[in-house]
């Protein structure tokens, strides 16, 4: 007989910002849509700088 899977604890009050860009381009002309991989990569860092932890991997994206 297998063994049963254990119960994950799901935090309720769990909370998570979410950056959303639908295009990566070297110059922009829809700043409310696009953004530079130059830009992205400071906006990490500075997340990244102040503690915040960044959840990237499913983009192809590393974190350093």
């Amino acid at each position: 007989m297998a063994p049963q899977p254990k119960k994950v604890a799901i935090d309720q009050t769990a909370q998570a910002i979410v950056f959303g860009y639908h295009r990566f381009v070297n110059q922009v002309h829809r700043p409310d849509t696009e953004i530079t991989p130059q830009a992205f990569e400071q906006q990490m860092q500075e997340l990244k700088n102040r503690g915040i932890t960044v959840i990237a991997r499913f983009l192809g994206v590393e974190t350093r």
